[in-house]
């Protein structure tokens, strides 16, 4: 996981210099990782990983603010962990600049969250409450 626009295409990775995140831990599957710049809970655009799921712990909110997922290792779908109102969103990439981003937080694009969805998010704030 790094910065913004450190994603490698012609290694499908990130340098290790560039790399911005680190690991907490890891819930079913979930890396419960951590922003070691800021600390706030930035989003990662790019993944090492190709698929996969990441849960961002933010020190300045002392929580997990975010899960995020992963294709081809593109962020594609966001839950934004918000207690009873935690919903998501889908990402895009925008076909003429490359650059991804949230979709508008606009009805159309704030998705109630399913029971599986439900299911990860109660994990993961189980996991925040014993950090603290």
């Amino acid at each position: 996981m790094g910065g913004r626009g450190h994603f490698d295409w012609s290694t499908m990775s990130i340098p290790v210099e560039n790399r911005k995140y680190k690991t907490l831990d890891v819930v079913d599957g979930i890396k419960i990782i951590e922003d070691f710049e800021s600390g706030n809970g930035k989003t990662p655009v790019m993944s090492n990983t190709a698929d996969t799921v990441y849960a961002v712990w933010s020190e300045a909110a002392g929580r997990i603010k975010h899960i995020f997922y992963y294709k081809n290792h593109i962020l594609y779908y966001a839950i934004d962990l918000e207690g009873d109102n935690s919903h998501a969103h889908n990402v895009y990439v925008d076909s003429k600049t490359g650059e991804i981003g949230r979709k508008t937080h606009s009805k159309k694009n704030r998705i109630e969250l399913d029971q599986k969805e439900w299911n990860i998010v109660n994990k993961l704030s189980g996991w925040t409450k014993k950090k603290n």
